[in-house]
């Protein structure tokens, strides 16, 4: 501060220079600037008159900025992109543009810069020789233009716009009067450079190629401001205002040069450019030009300039722009428009009417330009719009109040713009938006009443689970609350709001200390206010649709909470679960079964929603929860079925505020081995999640660090170690393990460290914790069971096992924590690299993971020093297993010669090693470097197996692989070794399973499954390794022409392998190296240039005729693939695509027919002048000459569009392509080959799906989600006379061929009509502008088209007219219209056809329509066209089948009377019976079976509702009237049981609900019913018993009847006041029905299949059984056997749900033995066997069959007085709806009422020797595959034995019920087992004899695999464990019960014990189990009891006790 002189300005110097510099960060640049402003204000002192030094100073950096780019070479042909960037010959660096704008964010030299002309010119001239220098806008599809070279071009091009608008802001100083006086030739240079500089502005930035919006409008507002300073210079400084002379000639220049015509459109400029300038201008003129009238030679009257021109341009583009980025960019400008008039009428009130008459009307305009842009918007556009929106209300408001009053006609009228809003359909974005908007304008109270549905329609918009507007419906909904709030005037008297802000950080405090709010705070809401929306949220959230409750809840329930301020949310929280206890006691939702569940997780939620919001921190709140969620309906939440209770359950638990108490942490421990097992989606995370908030809860108070530790230890060890992870275990609790096991990690490495604010006891204590957490996290016991995971079947289950080691080896290296020993000793890192070594080599992927993953895991756990010596072993271990496997393939084939035989099944396989050798390189990327000769070697190694699995998987010949370089690959290439047909998908899994005839086909095909599967897989593995290596850095490992080669290698692949998995691999590895190319290897032109070679590349192999192939659809998903890859590589890099534009063009030409037919179909059509986008885009891509046509190559290109359709990266660029691709579909429909029709089908199809409607089930009109015909019509502008033009071709062609014998249908003609059908129905948005005529040029086509031959055709145009209908208005497009049309052209045709296509129409025009006038006016018609039911016969079946559906459709709107009904009721059955007449006599009359079905359909709707009358005479009428039309004939009956199944759900619950009748009344209207029902049932039966009606018997139709049945059963059951069950008479027809499937009789008796109608007998017969079970039981031994038969898990689920409700429903498990025959008291064989059919579909791998079965168990146990409940019991008394574990452990109890003690433990005992049955054949194999991996020598030639390759299968079995889990079943055996009395008596059995002789073997192969490693122990193996735990518990339990050792199996047990500490490598609960059997006697103590129930540790609340 003190420094003055020289140094000082030097310093400043300095500083000044330092501003200017290059690239110089913003930030650092404007301290700069501010600290030069504080310099020169202390060094400024000088004498008047003088030039200050600190002047020359800025002068000199000015002058040396400006002298920096004085070198011009216009003419140099070298590359000049850097040029600029040179430094000048000053020792700063200068980049010109940049420093200009440093210089002018710096006022002193910005004043230097722009107030004397010379100096402006001089800074202009070297802006415009920079923008010179810069590459001029080339198409952006040249290939010659890298990737790089463009984005920096546009970079420079946008800093260029920016400098100059900062330039010309500041020009308004520079007196250009005095310089034209001093010296004119200044200003006419200085107008000459402006000139320039404009037309680089307009050429290459305003109208250049791909700015972003941003870059566009800086562009247009400098292009504005240099128009303006060139007519101030031109005008010698005279000002541009209104009232200048020079105003007007330069406002009608300005005119002239933006618009040239009277449509206002401007002369040569594209659509972005005119937006640009008008942008530019409107912000730049002054408010007094845009605002004044300025006559103009095309408006002589005056204009004014903002609502005229510029206000219409925008407007017309916003309405008629069919590009996305143009209409955005339109409704900005459109937006600037209206802020600018916003802001000038009120400064001027004093304009006359018409100027408030312009501003008022472009306001209404401007209203339905955002109403219709708000349809199918996208989020850009619907934001872009908004603003609009509320602008356009802003300037009609101004404008009608400054209107006079004889212009009244354009004031506001706010009503009618709010019920405009409110007709907008409800799936528009935009209705809500405009509401939210309007809302403040209106009021809320206002628009409530203005529309009474509006709260609950928010609601309903918010919870439709097929909506998309659920945020902006949730945003209107909280603020109309909020609002109406604010209305009521809560808080503003109590004063609440201030005493809130004052207490706010005493609050706050109180938050972040943890503590509770004891005082409560007055209740002072609105009784009022909670009545507008209360009761409507409460009755949402208790809905029974979930999906839409959760949506609900999700969305609103939080912020309407917090509506009334936290000091309030308790109460209104409090409220809502008030509202929510009185729905549920009003039954609101009738007796729906769940809706006791569904209020638990309503509360629940609620209370959640609080918790999460804080709103617990008031005691008085969480004291007055009890009310609504007592501790015992927590606890029965916690263990509930339903998973979404079960969530919120421990959400509420584990996120109190409260501190955690003891009993809480005890009722987490005891609830969470049960609830960790996934059923759901999403489920684990959500635990997880609750378990971290817990563990944080208690970590948040101090002195529970003891309670931390021992609950962390518990989840890892008892919960993680034992329950999610033993070997064995299913993936349901796999998936929790995982993120379990990481936030425990998570939870111990980083939350116990030490925060900012603990005592240092606590520290002390937290440390400790940490140190022991960690000791167990980083352990063999961990470890091993990671090593156990990876060898899961399920592949989610191998990758997470390693991310998670992984991470845990990374930790223990980084912490210096030493790795247990089985990855740290060199032995027992020897013996997992054999094993892993072993599994590599299988042809089964999931071993080949397992072992790539253990060599993988090696190599992290290696020392840095040791990697690359591991590296290198690896390297050469695959580069000699790839040796020998070529090698053994040459001698396989017989290219070389053997004197042995080589086996194909010994070949030698090389994937799982690559595939290793691949994760090792991801892992090295960042770890340690590989050398360029690794890198080389590695890529060689991975293009020699390529190259060798491609010659036996893939399509190609010798040679064709590598055609560049064919002598690098000469020596080592297996050319063609097997002529193998890989067949399709899933081909091989299908052969593996159907059995040889022979032996030596038994080794064909082991041999070449084995040869085809290990190519597939090496494959697969070579082209992932191929990217990996390229991809292994930032810059290239290798030359650009290695990678060339390289993916020419992946395209050939891509386009020649016949596998899909192979296919996609090759096509993943050529995406990721192409991204590279275009990312990180950008900086190379030649490796950016890459993807677009391997494009043309692929184009060129469908276009040429050469290289297409014949193979269409495989070689289409391979070209397709290929061309995916390429062009995804630059979708979001953010620069022009080069790529997918010519890709897209060049499918497009190859996808028509030969120029000539194009032409001549075009000409045909009238539209020669058509033009598609392609060729615009290109126009030398003309069409495909006829001479190179190729069929073949157009079905390629065809196929290839459809993938890029569905692609969604590529959306964005297919969107300017759709037009031609619809239209080249519907051209292809005219060619004459199949294929060619096929592939276009395929396409327009795809655009189908992702343009119009992308509802795939929308089987009948479009969806609400579907586009509008003018949003269609907008986008694409070309697709509407195209589509209208082959419309009308077909129209004509279609009726031109009427008259000819051979009739053929258009092929256009229908697609069309669907198209048309599909469209949103312009009714839902006929009130926007331009919707109407959008749809009026395809009306008459159309119309024709109802008289169409085709009766698809026909049906197809009415569903279209449907579609183009405008509502109930009085257009052309009306309904009325259509209607009268349709009735006057009836009347007047003579052609059946035509008057059948009319009441097709009508029909579908009164589907859509409520109107009683509608149906009124078309009534005659419907009456005569329904001529049958007057008994009349005039008109064909056909339309009187037409007509009745139009009366059917009046009878459900209720336009018809109740006497019209009953007459209707008997024609109805006049025409049924007329029809079956026909039928029997063989009459085949067209529409006879149509017009039978939609009678039936009718008279049963008719007669449905009195077959439930309390009116015995109305109930038995309408049941006669049922029972006839059931038999009657084959048609009626079908649509009727159809008719009736529809609706008896929903009858049946409304019976049983109605308390008003007696249940005995209603019990007998249901048991009519029934009988009807049965007895149609049983006399058809017997009909087709006796040979009658072969087609009596319908399995379809049987299966809904019989469901039927046992829905009214179940009804009836419900009221439990009658005799409820079935008459046995039934029981030979549903013994028979069981096996019924279509067939004959006598093919039925002997039928073993069960079907759905197999599954519904069975629950039937159950009916019977519950009648007889107090008889002489004659039956059950049958049903036993059926049940058993019933429970296969590859049976249909249904069917084994069918198969638990049975056992529910026959009460035998509810009885107990007293209540039974004496025959059942002595046998309860029978019971306990339905018992443990329930125990297995308790396990069963669907959730809805578990419940099923735990209800069947719960009700028996809540029945049964004997079973007594433990007083620490957690568990509700009924256990219906809990977790599956639960319910197990509750029917295990249940068994002990049922059985006698001797009988309970021999059939415990057989159900374990059962499932331990295969325990010898499991030891055998899986010790023999561990022999195998042992003593390999050096690993490297060792491998999998030729015995054991030959003798298994490639595809072997599985499991059917991945989610059973047999350890639990054996564990619940020996724990029930252990709970009885030992007695030294017991006889021996042969179940127990078998049992123990089962161990003896399994320990005795124990004994004999014992290892002093862990790697090879079979105890750990997870098809091993299981068993042989359970089989040793189970022998051990035999022996403490009595039974006689007589296998020796003590004995045995003890030999292992003796063993040492080799022992200690088993499994630890195999080790406890074998201990306990070595110390087993006979009829032991307590201590062995206690033991056996320790080892079940999958038992965890009874183990706990």
């Amino acid at each position: 501060d003190n420094k003055i002189g020289i140094t000082a300005n030097d310093d400043y110097r300095m500083l000044l220079q330092w501003m200017c510099s290059h690239d110089v960060p913003q930030n650092l640049r404007r301290v700069l600037t501010s600290t030069c402003t504080k310099i020169r204000s202390k060094l400024l002192c000088v004498e008047e008159g003088e030039i200050s030094p600190i002047c020359s100073v800025e002068i000199s950096v000015v002058e040396t900025v400006l002298n920096s780019a004085h070198h011009e070479d216009d003419n140099d042909d070298k590359d000049t992109s850097d040029r600029c960037d040179q430094a000048p010959s000053s020792a700063w660096n200068v980049n010109p543009v940049q420093s200009i704008y440093a210089l002018m964010e710096y006022s002193i030299t910005r004043d230097l810069l722009t107030r004397g002309v010379k100096l402006l010119n001089r800074t202009l001239k070297v802006l415009l020789s920079f923008a010179l220098r810069i590459p001029s806008s080339s198409s952006s599809f040249d290939a010659s233009c890298s990737v790089a070279k463009m984005a920096d071009a546009l970079d420079r091009k946008i800093e260029l716009a920016s400098t100059l608008r900062l330039i010309l802001t500041h020009c308004s100083s520079t007196d250009f009067n005095i310089a034209c006086s001093i010296n004119q030739d200044v200003v006419d240079c200085l107008l000459d450079t402006i000139t320039k500089i404009e037309a680089f502005l307009r050429h290459d930035c305003v109208e250049g190629e791909a700015h972003h919006t941003d870059a566009r409008s800086i562009s247009g507002i400098a292009y504005a401001k240099l128009m303006l300073l060139k007519w101030e210079v031109a005008s010698c400084g005279t000002q541009l205002d209104a009232n200048s002379a020079s105003a007007s000639p330069v406002i009608s220049s300005l005119m002239s040069q933006l618009f040239g015509s009277e449509d206002q459109e401007m002369i040569g400029v594209t659509d972005l450019s005119q937006i640009s300038i008008l942008s530019g201008f409107c912000a730049t003129l002054p408010d007094e030009i845009l605002a004044t009238k300025v006559v103009t030679e095309q408006h002589p009257d005056g204009i004014c300039l903002l609502c005229g021109p510029f206000a219409r341009r925008f407007i017309d583009l916003c309405m008629n722009a069919t590009k996305v980025v143009v209409r955005l960019a339109s409704l900005r400008g459109l937006r600037c428009v209206l802020q600018k008039a916003c802001s000038i009428l009120p400064q001027n009130p004093c304009h006359d009417d018409t100027t408030f008459a312009e501003a008022n009307s472009l306001a209404k305009d401007t209203l339905e330009v955002a109403l219709t842009n708000w349809q199918s918007a996208t989020r850009q556009i619907a934001g872009a719009v908004e603003p609009v929106f509320e602008l356009s209300i802003k300037l009609l408001q101004l404008s009608a109040s400054c209107i006079q009053p004889k212009c009244a006609t354009s004031s506001f009228d706010i009503g009618g713009l709010v019920q405009r809003v409110l007709k907008q359909p409800v799936n528009r974005k935009g209705r809500y938006l405009a509401l939210e908007i309007l809302l403040p304008l209106v009021g809320a109270r206002t628009l409530v009443e203005t529309s009474k549905d509006l709260i609950p329609s928010l609601i309903r918009a918010v919870g439709d689970t097929h909506g998309h507007n659920p945020g902006p419906a949730k945003e209107v909904l909280v603020k109309l609350v909020t609002k109406l709030k604010e209305e009521e005037d809560c808080l503003s008297e109590s004063g609440d709001v201030k005493a809130k802000n004052d207490n706010r950080k005493a609050r706050r405090r109180q938050i972040v200390e943890g503590h509770i709010i004891v005082e409560a705070p007055p209740f002072e809401i609105s009784i009022g206010w909670l009545s507008y929306w209360v009761n409507f949220l409460a009755e949402a959230l208790l809905f029974s649709d979930r999906k839409y409750a959760s949506r609900v809840m999700g969305f609103t329930v939080a912020p309407l909470l917090l509506t009334a301020g936290v000091s309030q949310a308790p109460h209104v929280c409090l409220a809502l679960l008030e509202e929510l206890d009185r729905c549920l006691q009003e039954g609101f939702v009738a007796t729906d079964e769940n809706i006791v569940d569904q209020h638990l997780w309503a509360t629940l939620e609620i209370i959640r929603c609080a918790t999460r919001k804080k709103v617990d921190k008031f005691d008085f709140f969480d004291r007055s929860l009890s009310k609504y969620l007592s501790t015992s309906a927590l606890h029965s939440a916690l263990l509930h079925s339903d998973v979404a209770i079960r969530v919120a359950g421990f959400s509420i638990l584990t996120e109190r505020r409260q501190k955690v108490t003891c009993s809480e942490i005890d009722l987490m421990r005891q609830v969470l081995p049960y609830a960790l097992k996934s059923d759901s989606p999403g489920y684990a995370v959500e635990v997880v999640e609750s378990i971290n908030s817990f563990l944080k809860r208690m970590l948040s108070y101090e002195g529970l660090q003891e309670k931390v530790r021992e609950f962390v230890l518990f989840l890892l060890n008892d919960v993680c170690l034992q329950q999610l992870s033993y070997p064995g275990t299913v993936l349901e609790k796999e998936i929790i393990f995982f993120p379990l096991f990481d936030l425990l990690f998570e939870f111990t490495v980083s939350k116990l460290r030490k925060p900012s604010k603990i005592s240092d006891d606590e520290d002390l204590s937290r440390a400790k914790t940490r140190q022991l957490i960690v000791k167990s996290l980083v352990s063999n016991a961990v470890f091993l069971t990671f090593l156990s995971l990876i060898h899961s079947m399920w592949d989610n289950t191998r990758t997470d096992a390693y991310k998670l080691l992984r991470k845990l080896i990374h930790y223990a290296v980084t912490e210096n924590i030493h790795l247990p020993g089985i990855v740290r000793h060199e032995k027992s890192r020897e013996s997992m690299w054999n094993r892993g070594y072993h599994l590599a080599g299988s042809p089964r992927e999931r071993e080949s993971d397992t072992g790539a993953i253990m060599l993988s895991i090696l190599y992290i756990s290696s020392p840095l020093e040791d990697r690359h010596r591991f590296m290198e072993r690896l390297v050469k271990a695959v580069d000699q297993r790839v040796g020998d496997m070529e090698e053994s393939l040459l001698f396989i084939i017989g290219k070389k010669e053997s004197t042995d035989f080589v086996d194909g099944r010994c070949l030698p396989l090389a994937h799982g090693l690559l595939q290793s050798l691949r994760m090792c390189i991801d892992e090295a990327r960042n770890i340690f470097p590989v050398g360029e000769f690794s890198i080389n070697a590695v890529t060689g190694l991975c293009r020699r197996s390529l190259e060798i699995s491609l010659s036996v998987v893939s399509d190609v010949d010798k040679g064709e692989l590598d055609e560049d370089n064919p002598e690098e690959t000469a020596d080592h290439k297996v050319s063609a070794p097997l002529n193998v047909n890989t067949g399709a998908l899933g081909a091989n899994g299908a052969f593996a399973t159907i059995n040889a005839k022979d032996e030596e086909e038994e080794i064909q095909r082991s041999s070449m499954q084995r040869v085809v599967m290990g190519c597939w897989l090496l494959t697969k593995e070579s082209c992932a390794a191929l990217a990996a290596v390229i991809c292994f850095s930032s810059s290239p490992p290798l030359p650009a022409s290695v990678i060339s080669r390289i993916g020419y290698l992946l395209v050939s692949s891509i386009i020649s392998l016949k596998h899909q998995g192979g296919i996609f691999a090759a096509h993943r590895a050529l995406q990721k190296i192409s991204i590279a190319c275009q990312t990180e290897f950008a900086h190379e032109s030649t490796l950016s240039g890459l993807p677009l070679a391997w494009s043309n590349e692929l184009l060129e192999q469908i276009s040429s005729p050469d290289f297409v192939r014949d193979s269409i659809l495989r070689r289409s998903s391979g070209y397709a693939l290929g061309l995916l890859a390429t062009m995804r590589s630059e979708t979001s890099n953010g620069i022009p695509s080069t790529i997918c534009p010519m890709v897209l063009s060049k499918l497009l030409r190859l996808s028509l027919p030969p120029a000539s037919i194009v032409e001549a179909k075009l000409k045909r059509l009238g539209l020669s002048s058509f033009q598609f986008t392609f060729s615009r885009e290109f126009p030398e891509l003309s069409f495909v000459d006829d001479e190179e046509y190729q069929w073949k190559s157009r079905v390629h290109a065809l196929n290839i569009l459809r993938f890029a359709i569905l692609d969604a990266p590529l959306a964005k660029e297919l969107r300017w392509y759709i037009s031609d691709c619809i239209i080249s579909a519907f051209i292809g429909y005219d060619d004459a080959s199949w294929a060619v029709r096929n592939s276009s089908t395929m396409v327009y199809s795809s655009t189908m799906l992702r343009v119009i409607d992308a509802d795939k089930n929308a089987a009948r009109g479009a969806s609400k989600t579907a586009i509008t015909a003018q949003e269609l019509f907008r986008i694409y502008p070309a697709l509407a006379p195209v589509l209208v033009a082959i419309l009308a071709e077909g129209v004509e062609e279609s009726f031109a061929l009427t008259s000819s014998v051979s009739f053929t249908l258009h092929p256009s003609l229908f697609p069309i009509l669907l198209l048309l059908s599909r469209l949103q129905p312009v009714e839902d948005v006929a009130a926007d502008a331009g919707a109407i005529a959008a749809a009026e040029p395809f009306l008459k086509h159309v119309l024709r088209c109802l008289s169409h031959p085709h009766h698809k055709v026909r049906l197809m145009a009415a569903r279209a007219t449907a579609a183009l209908c405008s509502g109930d208005g009085n257009d052309i497009t009306s309904r009325s219209e259509l209607l009268t049309w349709c009735k006057e052209r009836y009347s007047t045709s003579s052609d059946w056809n035509s008057k059948h296509g009319l009441l097709l129409c009508v029909k579908h025009l009164l589907k859509v329509s409520t109107s009683v006038e509608a149906f009124s006016l078309v009534r005659p018609l419907i009456c005569y066209a329904a001529s049958w039911v007057d008994d009349n016969f005039l008109s064909p079946p056909s339309c009187v089948a037409v007509a009745l559906e139009c009366w059917a459709h009046a009878h459900m709107r209720g336009n018809i009377s109740l006497n019209i009904e009953k007459s209707l009721a008997a024609s109805l059955s006049t025409a049924i019976q007329a029809t079956a007449q026909f039928n029997q006599a063989g009459v085949n009359l067209i529409g006879a079976s149509h017009l039978c079905c939609v009678s039936s359909e009718f008279l049963a709707r008719l007669v449905y509702d009195d077959l439930f009358s309390f009116n015995d005479d109305v109930r038995m009428k309408a049941l006669c009237t049922m029972k006839w039309l059931l038999q009657v004939c084959f048609d009626a009956q079908w649509i009727a049981v159809k008719t009736i199944k529809k609706f008896l759900y929903e009858s049946i619950e409304a019976i049983t609900s109605d308390a008003s009748v007696e249940p005995l009344i209603r019990a007998k209207a249901l048991s009519d019913v029934r009988e009807m029902l049965l007895q149609t049932l049983l006399e058809d039966w017997k009909k087709y018993i006796a040979g009658g009606d072969t087609n009596i018997l319908h399995p379809p139709t049987l299966r809904r009847m019989t469901r039927s049945i046992i829905i009214v059963s179940d009804g009836i059951r419900s009221l439990n006041c009658t005799k409820w069950h079935i008459d046995p008479n039934v029981w030979p027809m549903l013994s028979w029905l069981r096996r019924f499937d279509g067939t004959s009789a006598e093919k039925c008796l002997n039928s073993r299949c069960v079907s759905l109608l197999g599954g519904n007998a069975v629950e039937l017969m159950a009916y019977v059984l519950a009648g007889q079970i107090c008889g002489d039981g004659s039956n059950f031994q049958e049903f036993e056997a059926i049940v058993k038969e019933s429970i296969d898990p590859l049976s249909p689920w249904r069917v084994r749900h069918s198969v638990a409700a049975a056992i529910d429903t026959c009460g035998i498990m509810m009885n107990a033995p007293e209540n039974m025959t004496d025959t059942f008291r002595t046998s309860q064989a029978f019971q306990v066997s339905l018992f443990s059919v329930a125990l297995k579909l308790l396990q069963d791998n669907d959730i809805d069959v578990r419940n099923a079965a735990s209800k069947a168990l719960a009700f028996a146990s809540a029945r049964d007085t004997s079973c007594a409940h433990d007083k620490h019991e957690l568990l509700p008394k009924q256990c219906a709806g809990v977790v599956p574990l639960l319910s197990l452990e509750r029917a295990f109890v249940k068994l002990l009422s049922l059985v006698n003690s001797d009988n309970l433990i021999e059939n415990l005992l057989f159900q374990i020797i059962d499932e331990c049955e295969d325990i010898d054949r499991i030891l055998g194999s899986v010790s023999n595959q561990f022999r195998l991996s042992q003593n390999l020598g050096d690993g490297i030639r060792g491998s999998e034995s030729g015995d054991s390759r030959r003798h298994r299968r490639i595809f072997e079995e599985e499991e059917p019920n991945p989610f059973l889990e047999p350890l639990i079943g054996l564990q619940l055996s020996v724990y029930v087992l252990a709970g009885q009395e030992a007695s030294v008596t017991r006889k021996d059995t042969d179940h127990v004899k078998k049992l123990l002789q089962k161990c003896a073997i399994a320990l005795t192969k124990l004994f004999e695999q014992l290892s002093s490693d862990s790697i090879n122990d079979i105890s750990r193996n997870s098809g091993v464990f299981p068993y042989l735990q359970g089989v040793i518990l189970g022998s051990a339990t035999a022996i403490y019960l009595g039974y006689n050792d007589s296998s020796d199996t003590v004995a045995a047990a003890s030999r292992i014990m003796d063993a040492g500490k080799l022992n200690q490598q088993l499994h630890p609960a195999v080790l406890n189990a074998v201990t306990l059997l070595s110390e087993s006697k006979v009829a032991s103590d307590e201590r062995m009891k206690s033991g056996l129930r320790h080892c079940c540790f999958l038992v965890p609340m009874i183990s706990s006790r």
